[in-house]
């Protein structure tokens, strides 16, 4: 999941105030209405986000799918353990308090009356007894109070006892932001949107792939990257930033020429720090400035890249 994926699914979180993302399951698939508004398909974001704590991954259900195809389409039967029919009906056996006759609710039925087949007494409800619940089979007749479970799945018409396929169970999680989830997307998070809101208000594009191309034919990878009147702005996220992640920032600004590079981090930066990005071009924006989208700007302007 590219970085552009996962700001506009969190902006889609924060717009709109979702505090809990559960699927729906359709056939073969399992669906996020999340990832379907925004066109994407991959639930990887999901876990990333829980990795960084954003999210809380929670049990949803756990479904039975096709061993054949793998389809979630099935319908279950019970199936009568003399026969194997699948022609069963549900049946309570009840007792006729005045006479004593133990049946199934069925075998009281006269017409439309309720009458004992022993005594022949029209039965009111307080004159039976319910006793157990049964399955009689249509095709042997025979009574039992357990019967065995088989899949079909409506999708591919396989047929599968789920007594010898306990591995066609799966788990389907949903997700949920807590206090905390919410903390972290405000710090984390709401910041790069900010960025990335003002520079398509003055005018950068958004460029699909994060990647540069050097002068030396390397692609250099970036978090974001916008393009305005053929000059690129590329971003980089370093949660901490050291003098060694400059260094190894640095062999990208001596490669990819009239770029203008950010780093973006979550700290603060020293006085070595900014003294080293200055000297080397790069320049620093830091989520711990309240004014990150002035210190962009000014940036912006003294490098030529905005009016």
């Amino acid at each position: 999941m590219n970085f552009k994926q996962k700001l506009t699914i969190i902006q889609y979180i924060l717009n709109r105030r979702i505090e809990k993302i559960k699927p729906s399951i359709d056939h073969a698939k399992i669906k996020y209405e999340i990832l379907s508004d925004l066109g994407l398909t991959d639930i990887s974001i999901f876990n990333e986000l829980v990795s960084e704590g954003i999210m809380k991954k929670k049990v949803f259900a756990t479904v039975v799918k096709c061993n054949a195809c793998g389809s979630f389409y099935i319908s279950s039967f019970y199936k009568c353990p003399f026969c194997g029919s699948i022609l069963v009906e549900g049946e309570t056996i009840a007792t006729h308090t005045l006479c004593g006759y133990t049946g199934t609710l069925s075998t009281f039925k006269e017409g439309n009356k309720e009458i004992c087949p022993v005594c022949k007494r029209e039965i009111k409800k307080s004159d039976l007894n319910l006793r157990a619940h049964v399955f009689t089979c249509k095709s042997c007749g025979k009574n039992f109070v357990e019967g065995r479970i088989t899949h079909y799945c409506n999708d591919c018409g396989n047929k599968f006892d789920p007594s010898n396929e306990i591995y066609n169970i799966e788990t389907i999680y949903y997700y949920e932001i807590d206090k905390s989830g919410w903390e972290k997307i405000t710090k984390l998070y709401k910041p790069w949107i900010n960025i990335y809101d003002f520079l398509i208000e003055n005018g950068f594009i958004l460029k699909d792939d994060s990647k540069i191309k050097g002068e030396s034919g390397i692609e250099h990878d970036f978090d974001l990257v916008f393009k305005k009147n053929d000059k690129y702005s590329a971003f980089t996220y370093v949660n901490k930033l050291t003098i060694e992640d400059l260094l190894r920032f640095h062999i990208k600004t001596i490669d990819a020429k009239n770029v203008a590079l950010f780093i973006v981090t979550n700290t603060k930066t020293d006085k070595q720090i900014e003294d080293f990005s200055r000297k080397y071009g790069i320049n620093l924006l830091s989520f711990e400035d309240k004014n990150v989208i002035k210190s962009l700007e000014m940036q912006l302007k003294e490098l030529k890249f905005l009016d």
